[in-house]
């Protein structure tokens, strides 16, 4: 998990109503990489965006649907 978070520079988690541990650990990897290099940009898509502590920190960024992700995404190619 840790190489593919290091080597990512995106991090998408879709929520779900039953959180999973195994998730949770890789979106932790997630964070931990971007405190330390300032990537992947991580994304929780997703309703379900309230239940683990880690979705609350200020590196992850909530948006609402897929077509929502798309255009953060798209936002972000455009201001490289």
């Amino acid at each position: 998990v840790m190489l593919a978070v290091s080597q990512s520079d995106v991090f998408i988690s879709i929520s779900h109503p039953e959180v999973a541990g195994g998730s949770s650990a890789e979106l932790g990897a997630a964070i931990m990489q971007h405190n330390q290099t300032s990537r992947p940009k991580i994304y929780m898509v997703g309703a379900y965006n309230k239940s683990v502590v880690f979705y609350f920190h200020p590196s992850v960024v909530k948006v609402s649907s897929i077509s929502h992700l798309l255009r953060e995404l798209k936002k972000g190619i455009t201001n490289i």
